[in-house]
C-alpha cells in the first residue's frame, strides 16, 4: 500500500492505494564552465513539490540581490524557460500526450526541476557552476479502465 494523491478543483488529497511510480529527467549538469563575468549566485526554492497535471508549479525566488542576467529552467518535461528577474517564477504541467503515454497505469509522474544562472558583461558570460535540483511530483488526470460489454450493461 502506498499513498495516492487525487486532485480536485486545484486541490490535492491523499488517501492509501496501491500505485505505482514513473521517473523521467533525475539529473542535472553545469550548462558550461565558463566565467569571464566573476561568481554568479542565486537562491531559489519550489513553494509546492507535488502538482496536479495541469496546475502550476510554483517557486520562490530567495536571491537578495540579482547576481545574474538570467535564470535558466528546465522543467523536467521537455521544456526550458529563462527568467531575467527577481520575481517568482511558475510552470504549468500541460503534459505532452508522449510522455502521458509512457506512464502506462502509473499515477504519479516523478520528474526533476533543473535551475542555474548565468551573467552577461562585456568581457562574455559566466555560468553558475551550482545547479540546483528539485524532485517533484505530479499526480496525473485519473484514466477510465474499464471495456463496455454488450453482456453487463443495463437497459431501460
Amino acid at each position: 500500500m502506498k499513498f495516492i494523491h487525487l486532485c480536485f478543483f486545484g486541490l490535492v488529497y491523499s488517501c492509501t492505494f496501491n500505485v505505482s511510480f514513473l521517473s523521467a529527467q533525475s539529473t542535472c549538469e553545469v550548462p558550461c564552465s565558463r566565467n569571464d563575468c566573476g561568481a554568479v549566485n542565486y537562491d531559489v526554492s519550489p513553494i509546492d513539490s507535488l502538482v496536479c497535471e495541469g496546475s502550476i508549479l510554483r517557486f520562490k525566488n530567495n536571491t537578495a540581490i540579482q547576481t545574474y542576467t538570467g535564470l535558466v529552467i528546465r522543467w523536467g518535461d521537455g521544456k526550458q524557460d529563462t527568467v531575467y528577474q527577481l520575481n517568482d517564477f511558475f510552470h504549468k504541467y500541460d503534459l505532452p500526450e508522449s510522455l502521458k503515454a509512457s506512464c502506462q497505469n502509473d499515477t504519479i509522474l516523478r520528474l526533476t526541476v533543473c535551475i542555474t544562472a548565468f551573467k552577461q558583461c562585456n568581457e562574455g558570460f559566466s555560468c553558475s557552476q551550482k545547479v540546483q535540483s528539485f524532485p517533484i511530483k505530479i499526480v496525473l488526470k485519473p484514466k477510465a479502465a474499464f471495456i463496455p460489454s454488450a453482456t453487463t450493461a443495463c437497459v431501460g
